[in-house]
Order: C-alpha cells, then structure tokens, then sequence
C-alpha cells in the first residue's frame, strides 16, 4: 500500500513539474526585435485563361503591429519554353503582381517564375501535373464532412462542415465550394486539401478550430472547383498545415523548416496547377 501511495505521489509531483516548468516570461520586444526581411512568395499558373497572381512580400516580426506590406518595384516573368510571360505590379495591391488576362497554362509544362529585386534573383519551377476527376456529389456528405440541422427544429436547412484536409485519396489536391447561404444571402467560400495515404500523425483529420462551412438547403447550387497539387506543393501545404493548425501541444517536437521551391534563401511557394470546375444542386436524397 505504502508503495503504490509513493507511486501516486511521484506521478503527481511529475505532473505538477511539467505544468510549472513550462512557463516562461517572454519579452515581447526582443521577439520582435530581429526581422530576417527574407523574401516571401505565394503565386499560382492554372489551365484558366485569366491573370495570373504573384505575391511577394517579406517576414515579419512575430507579433507584427499593422499588416504585412508588400515588395514594390521588382521585375517578375514566368516562362515557359520559348514563352516568357511579363508581370505588371498592381497600382492598387501593393506587392501583387499579374500577368495578362490572356495567360493559360497547360497540364504536363513546367513553369519557371522569375524574380529580381535589389540585384537579386530568384526563381522556383513547377510541373502542373493533371487532376483527378471529381467524385459523385454524393459523396461530398459522407464522413470525414459532416452535416447537421444548426437550427433548433429546423430541418430545411443544413450545415455542412469540412476538416480542413481528408486523407485516402490517390494524389493530392485542393477543393473549393461556392453556396449562397439561405439565411443571409452571403456567398460562402469554403475548401479543404485531399491528400494521399493515411494520415501519419493523427492530428489533420479533426474539427478542432475554424473549419470550412457551407449553409444549404434544398435547391441551393454549389459550385465545386478543383486543383491539382505536385508532390512538392503537397509536402508544402502539409508542412504549414502541420506548423501553424496543429501545433501546441505539451510534448509537441520542434520541427524542420517549411520546405519551399524557391531559390537563394527566398521563402513560400510557386506552383502550377490543373482546374476543373462543376456545379449542381442540393437535394436531401444526396444525404441518404
């Protein structure tokens, strides 16, 4: 007996040590005191005909007190064989870039951006690999998504909400969805990453967090759009996902750097991407 309440007690005063021992007071001036200034990209190619956008910036301090302004006066092309195609800076969206509205990608070319500023240069490629087809609108509803009735005898109008990624799927990829919402009007933006395999860690297939929703009820058209990912945006995407929504915990491990497929110390991520589109309408015979 006396054994096991020195146990109790030794497993109580671990636990008391882990909860103290991991307070520390932080100066929040000295976090914020060294800024790298690296160069940061976020930028897409599709198949669409339209203006394709880059968007450069650079990092922040931890706690930034306005938001993150943009880079001005660099010179950006994306090329592609013997087609380069020259981006202009957008007056109105400091650090967004774009390319003509006559701009369209095809699935199987890799693209190379291009980028100088100050003297320095910096590029990243991809390969935009073909999507998957969408699968039956029935299957939008099943588990790991899930619907319910958010309004107390309501049953007319539904609540679908996304995980922000669903794992089993054959290669990676990002879908997004277009409703109006029947109770405001609004147009709701939602989307959520597929990605392959089973997931390793356990932690990406929860509802934990701001997760992606849509408000539908009978009738309501949902728009689907659908891009394809390369194996390099993917482990990207992964690697943020894993770095900023699924951080925290008590014995989290301290992980490696975002990975990124840009050149001389840049940060983010170029990528090329197929676009498929559908639409159709909600009816309660999808969710049987």
């Amino acid at each position: 007996m006396n054994a096991f309440r020195n146990y109790c007690l030794l497993i109580t005063l671990l636990c008391m040590l882990l909860a103290t021992s991991c307070v520390e007071q932080m100066d929040l001036h000295e976090i914020n005191g060294n800024v790298t200034g690296r160069i940061v990209v976020e930028g897409l190619i599709t198949n669409e005909k339209k203006a394709h956008l880059i968007r450069i910036s650079r990092t922040d301090v931890p706690i930034p007190q306005s938001p993150q302004a943009g880079v001005s006066q660099a010179n950006v092309s994306i090329s592609e064989g013997a087609h380069t195609y020259l981006l202009h800076p957008l007056d109105t969206l400091p650090g967004i870039y774009a390319t003509e509205d006559t701009v369209q990608g095809e699935v199987g070319k890799t693209y190379t951006l291009h980028i100088e500023i100050d003297g320095q240069v910096y590029t990243a490629s991809s390969t935009m690999e073909p999507v998957t087809p969408f699968t039956p609108e029935k299957e939008i509803f099943r588990t790991p998504n899930r619907i319910e009735n958010p309004l107390p005898d309501n049953f007319a109008i539904y609540q679908l909400e996304f995980p922000k990624v669903r794992y089993g799927v054959a290669k990676p990829a990002k879908v997004v969805y277009l409703a109006k919402d029947p109770i405001t009007q609004d147009m709701l933006n939602a989307f959520h990453y597929e990605f392959p395999g089973v997931d390793p860690q356990g932690f990406l297939l929860n509802f934990q967090g701001h997760n992606a929703q849509l408000m539908l009820e009978e009738g309501t058209v949902i728009q689907q759009y659908k891009y394809s990912l390369s194996q390099e945006n993917y482990e990207f995407t992964r690697a943020v996902y894993a770095q900023t929504a699924f951080k925290g915990g008590l014995f989290d491990r301290v992980v490696a750097n975002v990975p990124t497929n840009m050149s001389n110390g840049a940060l983010g991520f170029f990528g090329a991407s197929e676009f498929i589109s559908r639409s159709f309408v909600f009816r309660k015979d999808l969710l049987q």
